[in-house]
Order: C-alpha cells, then structure tokens, then sequence
C-alpha cells in the first residue's frame, strides 16, 4: 500500500504514525493532507492529537503568512524609492505565495469543516475546540488572500 492510499483508506492510528513521520520530513504538503484526513477522523483523536495537528499545521501556514507580510513591506519601501520594476517582482512572489497558502489553506479547511459538520454534539468540548479552530484557519486564509488579488469563494 503506497502512502496516498495510506492516506484514503488508513484508519486514525497509521494517519497519526504518517503525520508524525512527514512532520518529522518537514514535507508540508503531506503534512496537510494526512492532517485534514485525520481531522476527519477527530472522534478517534485525542484533544492532544488535535492539538499537535493544529500546531504542525499552524506552523506550515504562518510560514506564508510571514513572507506575504514582509514582502508587503518590501513592496512599500521598494515602491517609495521609486523602484517599480522591483515592486513588480515582488507583486508576483507575493501572488505566487498567496496562490500557493491560498489552495493549502482550502484544502485543510475543507477538511477541518467536514469533520465539525460530522462532529457528535456529545462531545461539546471537542466541537467547541474545532469549531474554533476553524475560525482561525479561516481567518489566516482571509489574510493572505485579500491584499493578493485572488477571488476568496466560499468553500464548500
């Protein structure tokens, strides 16, 4: 069984032991993709397996959301000095940055808000813990998309 297979089908436990070894890989993409799948499965998940999810992933996200606010103030001084053709390069890393943190972003969201729509109204301290989850990952998705340019649809 290859990993993405792994992934599709794995139950929590081979989910938790491949996130902690592409964590320990530093390969971001996988990270997030084992993570939304385990997110999924959060009723099989500690609240400390959640929470070292959202930190892993947290971790991934605040990577772009500083180099999208830095190259924003690169982007200022370098267009007070006048430098335009600087500023045009420094647009297009901050848009490649955006698109990427933009489609990661989505991709987790997506799975984090299946798994509170799926979440047992029994377990009240875990929906709350997700729920407010969500909200964050939602609002660093807004940072990184509303000076960038890119359209912010509804994910559904």
């Amino acid at each position: 069984m290859n990993t993405q297979q792994m992934i599709t089908k794995g139950d929590a436990d081979n989910l938790k032991k491949l996130f902690k070894t592409y964590s320990q890989l530093n390969d971001e993409e996988e990270v997030v993709s084992i993570s939304g799948k385990l997110i999924q499965k959060s009723s099989e998940c500690t609240k400390e397996d959640l929470i070292e999810i959202f930190d892993k992933v947290y971790e991934i996200v605040n990577k772009s959301r500083k180099a999208f606010h830095y190259i924003t103030e690169l982007e200022q001084v370098e267009t007070s000095k006048g430098r335009l053709k600087n500023t045009e390069y420094l647009k297009d890393y901050k848009k490649t940055i955006s698109i990427k943190a933009t489609l990661t972003l989505k991709k987790f969201i997506k799975d984090l808000k299946k798994s509170v729509d799926l979440m047992q109204e029994d377990d009240k301290e875990k929906l709350i813990f997700l729920s407010l989850n969500l909200a964050d990952y939602y609002r660093y998705l807004s940072e990184i998309t509303l000076d960038s340019g890119i359209k912010m649809e509804h994910i559904k």
